[in-house]
């Protein structure tokens, strides 16, 4: 079952950072974020819910 996505300004809001510190931890070396499953033109990115929970319970653990 799909749980949907989120926008970039959304996974922005949900941690409460700017679109360059997203980047940033798209980059680390440890504990990446995960790349947006649709990558669209200025912004128009898309996350999966699933793949960000995946992300939040990896680096809770």
């Amino acid at each position: 079952m799909t749980k949907g996505y989120l926008t970039t300004r959304e996974v922005c809001e949900r941690y409460s950072i700017g679109r360059t510190t997203l980047y940033r931890w798209m980059q680390r070396k440890s504990s990446p974020f995960p790349a947006p499953a649709i990558s669209g033109n200025a912004g128009q990115n898309r996350w999966r819910i699933e793949d960000i929970e995946n992300y939040e319970a990896r680096i809770a653990a």
